[in-house]
């Protein structure tokens, strides 16, 4: 036998056959694989978090609350007649402008100043005139009130602009009135225009608040008083 002294031709070979190649391919399909099954997974994860939070939450909640939510525990006792109409002269189930028009009157009397004029509005916009809406620039959001009502109270606001002449003691003194009256009425801005410490313009922004329930309402409002009938 004889023997072939020509070596054979070296087969060519690929270049996705060689090491780094095929390590590379492997690498990048496992990062796509576990990319994947992350993404899937972290929905899943967040959620489960967010669970195992509330019933914490829940727990600590029962924990603090046991007494409260014992079946055995005393309930507390209804309202009595002169209770319910207390809250009623403070928060009305209707706006009952002609009251509030009296006591406001009753209020700037008590302080010393002279009462000028009363607008009254469903909303703050309400009460721009006009000739001040035209020349003003595009409405803005409703002011915050103050105190703050939560987001799904029955406290409904209306809004008033009262105009009076007054020095600033006077002024001092019809917040206080303005404090202490009934229905609740909330002060949420004033303007003081005033030449040489001289009785001046007074312009405060109130609000009052009407406790908007269908059921209250179906057991009759307050009567008004005769004094507001006068009016």
């Amino acid at each position: 036998m004889r023997w072939s002294k020509q070596p054979k031709p070296i087969r060519p070979r690929g270049q996705w056959k060689n090491g780094k190649t095929l390590i590379g391919v492997w690498v990048g399909g496992t990062f796509l694989i576990l990319s994947v099954t992350l993404a899937a997974l972290y929905p899943v994860h967040s959620q489960l978090r967010e669970m195992q939070a509330e019933e914490a939450e829940a727990r600590k909640f029962m924990e603090q609350h046991q007494q409260v939510l014992s079946p055995e525990r005393e309930q507390p006792e209804k309202p009595t007649e002169g209770e319910t109409a207390a809250l009623r002269e403070k928060v009305p189930v209707t706006p009952e402008p002609a009251r509030l028009t009296t006591q406001l009157q009753q209020a700037v009397e008590d302080a010393g100043a002279q009462w000028i004029q009363l607008r009254m509005a469903e909303t703050s916009a309400g009460l721009t005139p006009s000739k001040e809406k035209e020349e003003s620039k595009p409405a803005e959001k409703e002011p915050e009130l103050i105190p703050r009502t939560g987001k799904d109270s029955r406290l409904k606001p209306y809004w008033a602009d009262l105009r009076v002449k007054g020095t600033e003691d006077q002024l001092l003194s019809l917040f206080g009135n303005l404090h202490g009256m009934k229905p609740i009425v909330s002060v949420q801005g004033w303007e003081y225009t005033s030449k040489q410490k001289k009785a001046g313009d007074i312009r405060i922004r109130l609000a009052w608040f009407v406790y908007d329930d269908p059921e209250l309402k179906k057991t009759g409002q307050r009567p008004e008083s005769a004094a507001d009938s006068s009016s």
